[in-house]
């Protein structure tokens, strides 16, 4: 699936590693959002874990937009540590 989004060639696939598994369970009362931010990777992968929540997403602060997957299991990729981004509220 990464190969396919990112347009890699397989010779490349072998030097993908995983630097950080940071996993969020966002809370209207407790853990709302994530503060504006970079990763320190190349590539951020976010995977909705469900879709049974208002607002959230994450904020890409370049784009002025939000990006969320639309289905459990869905996932948004991009270049983390070159953009700032953050959590939106969930409510």
């Amino acid at each position: 699936l990464l190969r396919k989004q990112l347009r890699l060639s397989p010779s490349l696939c072998r030097d993908i590693f995983i630097h950080d598994a940071f996993v969020v369970r966002y809370d209207a009362r407790r853990q709302r959002y994530l503060p504006p931010h970079f990763d320190e990777s190349t590539h951020s992968f976010v995977i909705a874990l469900n879709t049974d929540y208002s607002g959230g997403g994450t904020y890409v602060h370049e784009l002025g937009e939000t990006l969320k997957p639309t289905v459990a299991g869905g996932m948004v990729s991009f270049c983390g540590g070159g953009l700032l981004h953050s959590g939106d509220p969930v409510g």
